[in-house]
């Protein structure tokens, strides 16, 4: 081959180190890893890291939902919104039992953890798995509001329900007719009408209300409004006739806009006092819990008794639970009925108990477990066996004073209880027939000899709380115009036949709709 074809196969051909050398490149090459962009790529931040700490707090809203949530269902049940609103603006939280408020910083130390955990997670994670991790907490959080929250306002359109139908009690001429009972008026905490039947548990729980309720007077099925289904609102609700609405989240001036709880507006024990009665509050948990004390204040119950006033009387009051329990706050209620009138008046006494209080019964050291039990089933039963024999010997003991006053009693549960292990068989049982309140009344001449109480509509009527102020007040003698049976939102049960309540009207899911919208009367009665 001649010099000059050589050259030309070597220009063509690179040299076998030139390929070498091209493959090493290429190797090279292969192993360097693809840039990752940042928005993809996991983060190695540590909590010192203010992106750290960023993430956390849009992470915090999300998992606060899901663990505020779960809290509210496993100690209270579906609540609604406007009993979330109205206790965050009466307060009073610091009265309550130590126990709940410990359940309730265990529940801030479990959302503070689990938001910490899912921030290392989520810088961690790549893109994709980011985006899943949001999807999921989104979803669980929508979740729970739903499985937590009660239905509110189902048809903001429909106009002021309670405008429509509310009768004023600033509006009627009221009279008094005969001479005025005596009242008892015991609101039992969280008192199903299934606790005095055989349905759920195969014998009532408490024997002596059966027994007290089977010998007198039951109106029928009380059902439970969402407007009236917790303690102070299903007092609110019998005594004043209307759903209790929150009016806003007042500030720390509040009293600039509502100096008094319900400031406008007029409730039963307001005509009492008006017509002469000496209007007392008995309970055993703190006046200052979501305003019952200023409620009672401000409606005509001159003398009020919770659990600093007992204390100050040198009464001892439990350090752990609510308050006074319930053996104790009767045997004080029945030593205060001993002490003189203060006039030719006739007395009513409101009381109510605190032994049944959800989740698990509050201890009544006057009443003790026959043996030690961490059974929390165990517990609430034993509540309902302390409650049942408390609320009979108070009973008994209004009924046996023989002083010339005709008496009245009314005994009703405040509201349905919620969340206890109880549960699962009222549940069962309602599946058979709905869930009640417990009610019973019962009348007295002034020489201690029953009378009847009548019925012109029936036994079996369907009402809420919203009936229990008018019925009471036409049982205790009053009489107003130009509304003969009906006040606030409710109607006499002692009414002719063929007038009907608003639940017997409506139904309770509709009703429940149409009083949960937020009502103009209402807040203009509020403030």
């Amino acid at each position: 081959m001649c010099d000059r074809h050589k050259a030309r196969v070597h220009t063509a051909l690179p040299s076998l180190q030139d390929r070498d050398t091209d493959a090493s490149d290429h190797a090279t090459s292969m192993q360097k890893p693809t840039p990752v962009p940042p928005s993809i790529a996991p983060v190695r931040a540590t909590w010192r890291s203010p992106r750290f700490w960023a993430t956390a707090a849009l992470l915090a809203g999300p998992v606060l939902t899901v663990v505020g949530s779960w809290y509210l269902r496993v100690y209270f049940g579906p609540v609604s919104v406007d009993q979330l609103l109205f206790h965050a603006n009466e307060g009073g939280l610091g009265w309550a039992d130590a126990k709940a408020l410990w359940r309730a910083v265990r529940s801030v130390l479990l959302w503070a953890l689990l938001t910490l955990a899912l921030t290392a997670l989520h810088l961690r994670l790549r893109a994709r798995s980011r985006g899943l991790l949001w999807v999921a907490l989104l979803g669980a959080s929508g979740l729970s509001v739903a499985t937590t929250l009660k239905p509110g306002c189902a048809d903001p359109d429909s106009g002021d329900a309670i405008a429509q139908w509310y009768v004023d009690p600033r509006a009627q001429r009221v009279t008094q007719v005969g001479p005025p009972p005596d009242l008892l008026l015991v609101y039992v905490e969280s008192l199903d009408a299934a606790y005095a039947g055989k349905r759920a548990f195969g014998a009532p729980l408490a024997p002596q209300l059966a027994a007290w309720r089977a010998a007198h007077t039951r109106f029928g099925r009380l059902q439970m409004l969402d407007g009236a289904s917790w303690t102070m609102a299903g007092l609110f609700s019998s005594l004043c006739g209307l759903p209790l609405q929150s009016v806003g989240l007042l500030t720390a001036k509040s009293t600039d806009r509502a100096p008094r709880f319900f400031a406008d507006g007029q409730c039963l024990t307001d005509w009492m006092a008006a017509q002469g009665w000496e209007l007392s509050f008995y309970g055993g948990a703190s006046l200052d819990f979501a305003g019952k004390g200023r409620f009672f204040a401000d409606h005509g119950v001159a003398r009020r008794f919770g659990r600093d006033e007992w204390q100050a009387l040198g009464v001892p009051v439990p350090e752990e639970g609510w308050g006074l329990a319930d053996t104790a706050l009767v045997q004080q209620v029945i030593r205060q009925w001993d002490r003189p009138r203060l006039g030719p008046h006739a007395r009513a006494s409101i009381v109510l108990t605190v032994d049944t209080h959800d989740p698990h019964g509050n201890p009544d050291p006057d009443c003790p477990m026959p043996v030690a039990s961490d059974d929390d089933e165990a517990r609430m039963r034993h509540a309902l066996h302390c409650t049942d024999a408390a609320v009979q010997r108070l009973v008994q003991a209004f009924v046996a004073r023989r002083d010339g006053r005709a008496k009245l009693v009314w005994v009703m549960g405040d509201h349905l209880s919620k969340a206890h292990p109880l549960m699962p068989a009222l549940e069962a049982a309602a599946a058979v027939r709905p869930r009640g309140v417990f009610h019973a009344v019962a009348r007295w001449d002034a020489q201690g000899e029953p009378l009847p109480v009548p019925l012109p509509g029936g036994t079996e009527r369907q009402f809420t709380h919203l009936d229990v102020a008018p019925t009471l007040a036409q049982l205790l003698g009053l009489r107003w115009q130009p509304q003969g049976d009906r006040l606030g939102l409710g109607r006499s049960l002692l009414a002719e036949p063929g007038r009907g309540t608003l639940l017997e009207q409506h139904g309770l899911t509709r009703l429940n709709q149409r009083l949960g919208c937020p009502s103009p009367l209402f807040a203009s009665l509020w403030t």
